[in-house]
């Protein structure tokens, strides 16, 4: 690590010197450079620079203290994720992100030290609901965010009944914060 690590937890600290990592129990909080993580479960593996969060179930059998990760000015909270510090990829579970003027709901998440966002069956809608009434269901898709979002074979689903007759087979999404009007002549790239 080329920065100190800041942690601490409301339960307790478990230190593993042979396998090299740390445990922390009860809300847990991370900070490391620019990166900050809370979660009521986080596993620090100091040999392969990777830190590991997921909730716990309580009592009532509910998930509580879902990781939050915050890195400069952008932050989501996930059911789970492990994230290596050294080549900042990271791999996140059931996250939903807004993405310009739409959400992005995402099984399976990959991002890149470059910020491109890998993503396996996930929804585009513009519903902010938790469970949205309505998204275009993508089997597979990349975020470059900022810019675009390029999906594979999408179709449409209204109230959980999926319109696979209203498919498209690939999918280009602007991803941009500015509006345009008028005549928007096409660019390469």
């Amino acid at each position: 690590f080329e920065s100190e690590i800041i942690y601490s937890a409301d339960d307790s600290i478990r230190v593993s010197l042979l396998g090299e990592k740390l445990y922390l129990f009860g809300n847990g909080n991370v900070k490391y450079e620019q990166i900050e993580l809370s979660a009521d479960y986080i596993e620090i593996d100091y040999a392969r620079e990777e830190v590991f969060a997921r909730g716990v179930i309580d009592t009532a059998g509910l998930v509580v203290g879902s990781p939050v990760f915050t890195q400069g000015n952008e932050s989501f909270e996930s059911d789970s994720l492990k994230y290596n510090f050294n080549s900042e990829n990271g791999i996140i579970y059931h996250i939903i992100t807004e993405q310009g003027e739409g959400y992005l709901h995402s099984g399976k998440t990959k991002r890149h030290a470059e910020g491109h966002i890998h993503l396996r069956d996930g929804k585009y809608t513009t519903c902010d609901a938790e469970h949205p009434h309505f998204y275009l269901a993508l089997k597979k898709g990349i975020v470059i965010p900022e810019d675009k979002i390029i999906t594979g074979h999408a179709y449409m689903v209204v109230a959980d009944v999926p319109l696979q007759i209203v498919g498209i087979p690939f999918g280009f999404f602007p991803n941009t914060t500015q509006r345009a009007s008028g005549l928007l002549m096409p660019t390469y790239g």
